[in-house]
């Protein structure tokens, strides 16, 4: 049987380098501006147009692109035009966000095709979330009708410490199995893909930063990445790259004490930030507002204690409920110590708070932004730039996709 073609066919590593960037400069020509024609790539990439031609001559016979019409006449017929086959290849982002697992398929395009979630017990053995894992894999696959050679790789965000360059889940403190678990290797020997693993946050960033217009001319920023309910973790962008640190666990800012002799946290540790701050600690002082039958639109919205949502607390709060705004404020409040110590450290002034938290509305973004500017000095108060990010809830699965996506279109390097 004829194994279908992919992508990274052609840039296997037979060839001379040189041969190798030529392709990669005619390919990224037709996937970033395509519908693009021949003259069209010479003049971007100054190769010779029997190059270019020999380039998407093999592209075109692989199903790597396709024709979308034709171009201007250059004194004489029509060119055609090429752009990206979407379809050539497809994605997989994984989330463990514990004990929730979702799933995204993305075409090449960044497409959602298809996606699905389920969950599993915090209690559950290591061996069975892996069988889980892998089941929902070859699940998204079948329901998408979709053969495995089709599929460029997998990107697995974790909610927990993670030592990227071994690709190694160390540790999900919320899962008390799971220690020292090689993922990657564990799930290329399962479902013969290529695996990558990073941490679930800076998926959410990776995302962000790709997707949101407003960003994509960023080179610096600070983002605090908001699970519910695992907690809060930041991530960042320097000079145009992601900051992973020695392992890749770079940004654990909910671990952050900022009461000594607060409560314990599920670290170890007392008094951590997202004991204070997180969307799990906003919605404790909600239900600690109608356990007390105190009078709030947060109650008329509800009715019930554990039906409570962090939108309708937002909701209220923008509606000017007084009960909803000290809630806000208060995990406002110390979130803008998180805040403080990072602006301080990095000297960025943008921060971007993505996932779970959008749903608090305006009135926690101001509340936000007021105190963080109380607590930092002049020079980092005067620039600060705290905004809520785009993405929505499938942030880090589609983060995930795009792990896979940057290492399919990396540039060519000399080894």
């Amino acid at each position: 049987m004829k194994k279908n073609s992919s992508i990274k066919d052609v840039f296997i590593t037979n060839y001379r380098l040189d041969k190798k960037v030529n392709k990669y400069l005619v390919f990224e020509s037709i996937r970033k501006r395509g519908p693009i024609s021949v003259p069209e790539i010479a003049k971007i990439t100054k190769l010779s147009r029997p190059t270019i031609d020999s380039c998407v001559k093999i592209f075109y016979e692989k199903n790597l692109i396709k024709k979308e019409g034709f171009g201007d006449p250059q004194g004489g017929r029509k060119p055609n035009l090429w752009k990206l086959n979407n379809h050539a290849g497809y994605l997989i982002g994984v989330d463990m966000e514990s004990p929730n697992l979702n799933l995204l398929l993305a075409d090449l395009d960044l497409n959602t095709i298809q996606t699905t979630s389920t969950t599993f017990s915090l209690y559950s053995k290591k061996e069975d979330i892996l069988e889980i894992i892998c089941r929902e894999i070859n699940n998204i696959m079948t329901i998408s009708n979709l053969e495995p050679d089709k599929v460029m790789g997998i990107g697995i965000g974790v909610a927990g410490i993670i030592d990227k360059y071994r690709g190694t889940a160390v540790s999900i403190e919320r899962i008390p199995d799971w220690h020292d678990v090689p993922l990657e290797e564990i799930l290329k020997e399962r479902l013969h893909l290529p695996i990558f693993i990073e941490n679930d946050v800076m998926l959410m960033t990776f995302a962000e930063k790709s997707l949101n217009k407003e960003l994509k001319d960023e080179k610096n920023l600070i983002y605090i990445g908001f699970r519910y309910p695992s907690g809060i973790a930041a991530r960042f962008f320097l000079e145009g790259r992601p900051f992973n640190g020695y392992h890749g666990n770079a940004g654990f800012i909910g671990h952050v004490q900022v009461e000594k002799n607060g409560p314990l946290c599920a670290c170890g540790k007392r008094g951590c930030l997202e004991l204070y701050a997180d969307v799990r600690s906003i919605l404790n002082r909600a239900k600690t507002v109608m356990k007390n039958r105190m009078e709030s639109r947060i109650y008329q919205m509800s009715g019930k204690e554990e039906d409570i949502t962090l939108r309708e607390v937002g909701q209220a709060a923008d509606e000017g409920d007084v009960l909803a705004m000290r809630v806000l404020r208060e995990s406002a409040d110390y979130l803008s110590m998180g805040i403080e110590y990072l602006v301080s450290l990095f000297d960025i002034p943008l921060v971007v708070l993505g996932g779970s938290i959008t749903q608090a509305g305006n009135a926690f973004l101001n509340f936000v932004i007021e105190a963080s500017r109380k607590r930092l000095i002049s020079t980092f108060r005067n620039s600060l730039d705290v905004r809520y990010g785009y993405i929505g809830d499938n942030a880090a699965s589609l983060g995930g996709a795009l792990l896979v996506y940057k290492d399919i279109f990396k540039e060519p390097v000399l080894l």
